[in-house]
């Protein structure tokens, strides 16, 4: 990261101080970067418990009592969703008999990762308003680097959050 973008902005060479500034713009968009798949991989870690949740939701005898057998069928329902194809195919037709979406995993894992996203919103934001304040101060003692750098620090953390 810190090679293309001392290429793209000090192509012809640069002050120590100018080098500083372009360490910093990568350390802040790698920092971005690294939010950006660990929000991917929050949700991801989320969806087993939301398997759990809408095969008790979707049970057609109502969700079932905390330590009956019936919770703990539900357990192991949950856990074969994930061993293979054919009981994740079993399991999300259950959940389209029951009114969900195709994308009812998902939704719910997301749902359900509401409160660790809200951190990484926070620390998201926090790291956006760093990037925009040095690039603020970079834009002030250079226009033309400032705008190299704003251009290649985007591009790296769209190209990162396709990847996530």
């Amino acid at each position: 990261m810190f090679g293309e973008l001392e290429c793209a902005c000090l192509e012809n060479g640069g002050t120590a101080a100018e080098y500083i500034m372009v360490y910093e713009v990568a350390v802040l968009t790698w920092r971005l970067m690294r939010v950006e798949c660990l929000r991917a991989s929050i949700i991801r870690h989320h969806r087993p418990q939301a398997v759990l949740a809408l095969i008790r939701r979707s049970d057609e005898n109502g969700e079932p009592e905390q330590g009956s057998l019936a919770h703990a069928r539900t357990g192991l329902e949950a856990m074969t969703y994930f061993a293979s194809k054919d009981a994740r195919q079993k399991v999300e037709t259950k959940f389209a008999e029951a009114g969900y979406a195709e994308d009812a995993v998902e939704v719910e894992a997301y749902l359900q990762s509401q409160k660790a996203q809200a951190q990484i919103e926070r620390e998201t934001a926090a790291a956006q308003r760093q990037l925009l304040n040095f690039l603020k101060e970079l834009e002030r003692r250079s226009v033309k680097r400032a705008k190299q750098l704003r251009e290649a620090a985007l591009k790296a953390v769209k190209s990162a959050t396709k990847a996530s």
